[in-house]
């Protein structure tokens, strides 16, 4: 993938076009949107998140663009290769219901220590009613948070999250809203 190329090279095309729900179309069209937000083979931070502003411009997208950036930089060096940035799209706007879900989590889990702390929700669920324009309490998010937590803990698994997400249709649908769609 050099810096001057408008379209993916055959072999990356074929591993991606395997690796996503995107076909190759999709794909040619997204590596050129790619390479028209940045000068370089990866995105930046700042860079996602002026993506994200574009998108959502009647929203304050910045915490949340944020949090996405995290869960699509699988290799934690604080940059997005072109991979990382259409595998994450894929999971989290062509996933099966599972996948998005298992998104979500990792989104939720800030620290990605495998569970989500009422701080770690409450954050999230923040930045998600800035895109979605909604506003919901401190007592509707700690409500989730406890109905989430069957086994009363302080912290949230995977199955927990899992199974309170799939009981909870308004939480199922809320979720749905904020699944970026760019």
């Amino acid at each position: 993938m050099g810096a001057d190329q408008s379209a993916l090279n055959p072999k990356d095309l074929a591993d991606l076009t395997r690796m996503t729900n995107f076909s190759d179309g999709e794909l040619n069209n997204w590596y050129k949107e790619f390479k028209q937000e940045t000068s370089s083979r990866y995105l930046t931070r700042a860079e996602f998140i002026r993506i994200f502003e574009k998108n959502f411009p009647h929203s304050d997208p910045d915490k949340f663009a944020d949090h996405v950036f995290r869960t699509f930089d699988v290799n934690k060096d604080d940059r997005l290769n072109f991979r990382e940035f259409v595998i994450g799209l894929s999971l989290s706007m062509k996933g099966d219901f599972d996948e998005k879900l298992y998104w979500a989590f990792r989104l939720y889990d800030v620290d990605g220590n495998g569970f989500i702390t009422s701080q770690e929700m409450k954050g999230i669920l923040g930045a998600m009613y800035a895109i979605c324009k909604e506003r919901g309490t401190a007592e509707e998010t700690q409500k989730a948070f406890r109905d989430m937590d069957a086994n009363k803990d302080g912290q949230v698994s995977w199955a927990e999250f899992r199974k309170g997400v799939k009981g909870n249709k308004s939480l199922m649908e809320f979720l749905n809203c904020t699944v970026p769609s760019a």
